[in-house]
């Protein structure tokens, strides 16, 4: 028995958002309602798909996306909106969760972009929050539990367990969600809400190696630096660290929801973007509008190396499903998991076959 799809599209706990159910003698949110604020924020998701969830030997996946949670209804209840990048495509969800003085428990309901509702009902005992209730995907009923723990002021971990009963519910997923830095109230505006600033070195930022591909051997590494994950960036996404040997390219691909611009560190990049082509060296840039085909080589005889910016996030969702973080032993990525990569990062590859969606 496998969870439907929809269950990937989001995370519980502060993917919750609120709609007041306030009694008429209540003018200011009591203790309970206050209770709320560990969701409040803006997050940074983390989490993990278990092994086998996509079939009997698929392995386990890990993903990432972002809760933008807020106060409404005059402090009573709070909204949330998450997006997922998810296998195949990004999901998005907007949910409420509210404290009922009446049953004196907490209500969660949420609608997210497949169509697929879910109402849950919630505890909560010290630093566990229990959630229990009904996801409704395609007209049919499976039952959920969803367990929060808060492990410090600003993050909290989670699994969720799903089943056609209550007794075969089992935990499909699990991860950990991050406050990002709060922003202050500023006489000036600042260079954007909820981002951070960074000093790095060459070699610093998240490290990763990619998977081979069958056959190939080391296929090297490289480094992410600006992302939502590492810092809260809205609207830059920073790669480098990945030297290219001489006669290696990065193959021939077009990105659908994001700019990019090419800046070349060191060595001879050929250069081939939409009808232009020619040699560029250290110094040089390529800017690639989004659905625009490019490829790149090493055309000298000595390492080269590269520095990608995009202008919003989205293809570093990529870059993490076809690699592991540096320290854990790359596994094979075969043809089928890059096609599920590429389209988690709104990317086409031109040599893997795929649909141009410009056509």
């Amino acid at each position: 028995m496998s969870v439907p799809r929809r269950f990937l599209s989001f995370v519980l706990a502060c993917a919750s958002s609120a709609i007041v159910a306030c009694a008429q003698s209540q003018t200011t949110p009591g203790p309970e309602v206050k209770k709320l604020a560990v969701m409040v924020g803006k997050f940074t998701i983390e989490d993990e798909l278990k092994a086998g969830f996509m079939g009997p030997n698929s392995p386990a996946m890990k993903f990432s996306g972002t809760d933008d949670c807020r106060w409404t209804a005059d402090g009573f209840a709070v909204i949330c909106e998450t997006v997922l990048y998810r296998p195949g495509s990004k999901y998005s969800d907007t949910s409420f969760v509210y404290y009922d003085p009446t049953s004196e428990t907490y209500r969660y309901h949420a609608v997210d972009s497949s169509g697929g509702t879910e109402d849950k009902t919630g505890t909560v005992s010290g630093d566990i929050w229990t959630w229990l209730g009904d996801s409704v995907f395609a007209g049919k009923v499976y039952h959920t539990r969803y367990t929060m723990k808060v492990v410090s002021p600003d993050s909290y971990e989670y699994s969720d367990e799903s089943g056609e009963s209550e007794n075969s519910m089992k935990v499909f997923v699990s991860g950990k969600e991050t406050r990002v830095a709060a922003t202050k109230p500023e006489k000036s505006q600042p260079a954007q809400a909820g981002a951070t600033p960074l000093l790095l070195e060459k070699n610093e930022g998240e490290t990763r190696l990619w998977r081979p591909e069958p056959g190939e051997v080391d296929p090297g590494g490289f480094i992410l630096k600006v992302t939502p994950k590492a810092n809260g960036s809205e609207h830059l996404v920073l790669i480098g660290g990945e030297d290219m040997l001489p006669g290696a390219a990065i193959p021939t691909h077009k990105h659908l929801e994001q700019d990019e611009i090419v800046l070349i560190e060191k060595g001879t990049i050929h250069a081939h973007v939409g009808d232009q082509e020619r040699d560029l060296h250290a110094g040089g840039m390529v800017f690639i509008p989004q659905h625009t085909w490019v490829s790149l080589k090493n055309a000298g005889t000595e390492p080269a190396s590269v520095v990608a910016i995009f202008s919003a996030p989205g293809f570093e969702d990529h870059l993490r499903c076809e690699s592991v973080p540096a320290g854990e032993k790359p596994t094979t990525i075969s043809l089928a998991e890059e096609n599920e990569c590429d389209r988690l990062g709104h990317v086409v590859y031109r040599e893997r076959a795929e649909k141009d969606p410009d056509k």
